[in-house]
């Protein structure tokens, strides 16, 4: 019978991130009940290191005055900033694509 295949692989539901109430970076939930998480301690780690650090260059760069002397120190800070902001989201899209591959 054509269209009538059953597949084993049913997949409810995909978290990519941080949902309410969940703490690990991707869980997927079955039809079945079952959960499964993925990316545990060692990608959180990872994710809040470069949150923190640009979080951190973020106030460094608020704090300092807009003079002439600081601009070019300023700049320098925010696209540091920017470099872990763009690292953070690599990370992120390089998990869901090692998910997805499966």
């Amino acid at each position: 019978m054509m269209g009538e295949e059953s597949d084993d692989r049913s997949i409810a539901g995909v978290d990519f991130g941080y949902g309410f109430g969940v703490r690990t970076f991707m869980t997927i939930f079955d039809a079945d009940g079952s959960v499964t998480s993925w990316g545990g301690d060692d990608m959180d780690d990872c994710i809040f290191r470069e949150m923190y650090v640009a979080d951190r260059l973020r106030k460094r760069i608020s704090k300092m005055e807009k003079t002439p002397q600081t601009k070019t120190k300023r700049r320098r800070r925010h696209r540091a900033m920017l470099c872990k902001l763009q690292r953070m989201l690599n990370l992120v899209d390089n998990m869901q694509y090692n998910l997805i591959a499966l």
